[in-house]
């Protein structure tokens, strides 16, 4: 298997042409209806880290000409959301190729999220437009449970935005994460990946920030309650990244791990948010100091 990934990759790598057609042809199925846009986003963050940023941005224009289509043909909303998607993977890849730093990674990514919801609630009624668009899509299923589909919707939409942001960057991650392991297949020698994941850590800034918007949002400001859901994050990989670290010192089982990790897909709101109180007291206690985690 490593053996095909390093072929197809050392092609891809060397043949950047067919590689941007691959990824033309990736954004191009959803149009008709077919979810491959990842295929395209990985294979930006491939071409960027393993060979430079302009021959990443080159794959990355080439991948955006469908989302064109997209938005020519009234499906804004994937056509916008495919476009943020190949710009923050090339971003992203270029950071982690300048920096080899996942916290400044993670920390662009929600800056560039925190841009885009500033942007769209100075531009136009961003609730509003949720609330329309939530309603429409809780039609059926308020039929079959009978909840107050206004009052749902309301709610949500104060949210939405950021929450929609957060799925991005969620992907955007897992798909430099990807890219990150198949350049490491490539090149035949680890990239020190694990490590680099497990000592992401934020500092008294960000939980300056994290403090303030909270307490903003509590006073009932409405952009602010829009950003929280990519703030969180920011801090919930952190108490990730702190929690894998001091937990593989105990050296426990694999078994405990997997069921870490499937209580965190399970329950994810509350993981969510347990994650990134341990994040936020990391900036102070910093438990790998005080655990010896190497």
């Amino acid at each position: 298997m490593k053996g095909l990934l390093r072929q197809w990759g050392q092609y891809f790598v060397k043949h950047t042409r067919v590689t941007a057609l691959v990824a033309f042809f990736a954004t191009l199925l959803p149009v008709v209806g077919v979810p491959m846009a990842w295929i395209a986003s990985i294979l930006i963050a491939l071409i960027t880290l393993c060979v430079s940023w302009q021959a990443g941005a080159y794959i990355m224009f080439w991948s955006l000409l469908p989302s064109a289509a997209l938005l020519w043909t009234a499906h804004w909303f994937s056509g916008t959301t495919i476009l943020v998607l190949m710009l923050v993977s090339w971003l992203l890849a270029s950071v982690l190729r300048a920096t080899k730093s996942w916290t400044l990674v993670i920390e662009t990514g929600a800056c560039v999220g925190i841009v885009i919801i500033l942007l769209m609630h100075t531009l136009f009624d961003v609730s509003a437009w949720w609330q329309l668009r939530l309603q429409f899509l809780l039609g059926e299923v308020a039929q079959l449970t009978h909840i107050e589909v206004k009052h749902v919707a309301s709610v949500i939409a104060r949210f939405a935005t950021g929450l929609e942001l957060l799925f991005v960057l969620l992907s955007v991650l897992l798909h430099i994460l990807l890219a990150r392991l198949w350049q490491s297949v490539i090149l035949k020698h680890r990239l020190r990946l694990l490590h680099d994941l497990l000592s992401i850590r934020l500092g008294v800034i960000e939980l300056g920030v994290l403090a303030v918007s909270l307490l903003l949002a509590w006073m009932g400001v409405g952009v602010v309650i829009d950003l929280l859901p990519l703030i969180l994050l920011t801090f919930a990989l952190t108490g990730l990244s702190v929690t894998h670290a001091v937990l593989r010192l105990k050296q426990l089982n694999k078994a405990f791990f997997i069921a870490f990790y499937l209580l965190l897909v399970l329950f994810f709101p509350y993981m969510l948010l347990l994650l990134a109180c341990i994040g936020a007291l990391d900036c102070g206690i910093h438990f790998r100091k005080r655990y010896n985690v190497p």
